[in-house]
């Protein structure tokens, strides 16, 4: 089915579908309650599912992402065992915040699929793999944290969003020279720890908001 077409409280229940178990969202051992009851769920006063906070709420299972609600801001799955892939570009266009981090994710995460508004990506500790074109990354992008997954390629720090505050690359496969010189003005910590970067780093034009960085 479309998800267009469908109701929101259908597409939660497709949403849960292939997870094990569900009693953590709500207590109705009869099928599912109306999703406002659901734990972790903030709806609009027209019951329209605004934010999804799931933190731990699964011991594994999966979640089809084609199935959130358009309306969605916010999607936090943290530390769950969900297993399979993220198709990016199902994520809701209206997404401003999405944490998978701590799960069994793995293959490719298409950063120039991202929702175009969104602000905060965390994936850390997952089995993600694929590189990361920088310059695809969304521009309104503040944090992204990507610790302990299997990216590689190189990373063209000068092409990083203007308003990035955070990033994390830090225990990847990264390689490379890195530029130090036009990082973006507001960046405040900046960890690329335990990947293979290489090269003579200049320390001289990095922004005076820069509060931690980690190159070793």
């Amino acid at each position: 089915p479309d998800p267009a077409f469908l109701t929101h409280q259908t597409l939660l229940e497709l949403l849960v579908s292939e997870v094990p178990s569900v009693s953590n969202l709500h207590t109705c051992t009869d099928g599912h309650p109306e999703i406002s009851q659901w734990n972790g769920v903030e709806c609009t006063p027209d019951n329209q599912v605004r934010k999804i906070d799931w933190t731990a709420a699964f011991s594994g299972g999966s979640i089809n992402l084609q199935w959130l609600p358009s309306s969605l801001e916010s999607l936090k799955l943290h530390e769950n065992m969900l297993v399979g892939t993220v198709n990016t570009a199902q994520l809701p266009r209206e997404l401003k915040e999405v944490v998978l981090s701590v799960n069994l994710l793995k293959g490719d995460f298409d950063f120039s699929k991202l929702p175009p508004n969104i602000r905060s990506v965390d994936i850390h500790q997952n089995h993600f793999d694929g590189t990361l074109p920088i310059e695809s990354l969304p521009r309104p992008l503040r944090k992204m944290n990507c610790i302990a997954n299997a990216f590689t390629g190189t990373l063209d720090l000068t092409q990083l969003p203007q308003f990035l505050l955070s990033l994390n690359l830090s225990q990847n496969k990264f390689f490379g020279p890195i530029d130090l010189s036009n990082l973006p003005p507001l960046l405040e910590q900046l960890d690329i720890h335990s990947n293979h970067c290489t090269g003579t780093l200049n320390f001289r034009q990095i922004p005076n908001t820069l509060r931690y960085i980690d190159l070793q």
